[in-house]
């Protein structure tokens, strides 16, 4: 009996090793701590007044990974290039579930959050509906843009992000989501 589950097993697990594994720093734009981050005291700042301050240089830049607990409003700015001669969809992920609310607003789209994630806003609403707070975007051809984040949070802030083409994200879920199925069956 023990052999035929073994021959079994095998033979089930055997695609697995097909998959393509999606290593955590697998990232086009090799960009994951390379950010500024601004931390607004009194939570009051609109976005017009955030853009003012990173152009006068104000934002701190350097590998932190924790503010710890804060009642501020961090603000994160990255500059993202795309040196290609075509367009690429890229996915950032912000690497912190607990976070009460991500916001997401691209340099040339105006005032308001194009997105808006986490733990305080409902699932369904969320621009990709995973356990993370996700923001889908396009890179055009040849160009270098500024896309900034508003973090505020009750519980700790982590500055944990990372960078995927489009494609390398959603294999990398179709793979977590396999391997909590194959447990949730095991246990």
């Amino acid at each position: 009996m023990l052999p035929a589950f073994l021959f079994c097993v095998y033979f089930v697990s055997r695609p697995l090793f097909g998959i393509d594994f999606v290593h955590l720093d697998d990232s086009p734009f090799g960009l994951e701590d390379s950010f500024e981050y601004f931390e607004d005291s009194f939570g009051n700042l609109r976005f017009s007044q955030i853009r003012t301050l990173s152009e006068e240089g104000k934002f701190s830049s350097g590998n932190i990974s924790s503010l710890g607990y804060t009642n501020s409003v961090i603000w994160i700015r990255l500059n993202v290039k795309n040196s290609s001669d075509r367009s690429i969809r890229w996915i950032l992920e912000y690497q912190f579930p607990d976070v009460d609310l991500v916001e997401y607003y691209d340099f040339k789209m105006g005032e308001s959050p194009f997105y808006r994630a986490g733990d305080g806003i409902p699932f369904a609403f969320r621009p990709v509906q995973y356990r993370n707070p996700v923001f889908p975007s396009v890179a055009l051809p040849k160009t270098n843009k500024f896309v900034f984040l508003r973090i505020k949070s009750d519980s700790r802030i982590q500055l944990s992000f990372r960078y995927y083409s489009s494609d390398t994200f959603y294999k990398k879920v179709i793979f977590e989501q396999f391997l909590f199925g194959l447990f949730s069956a095991l246990c």
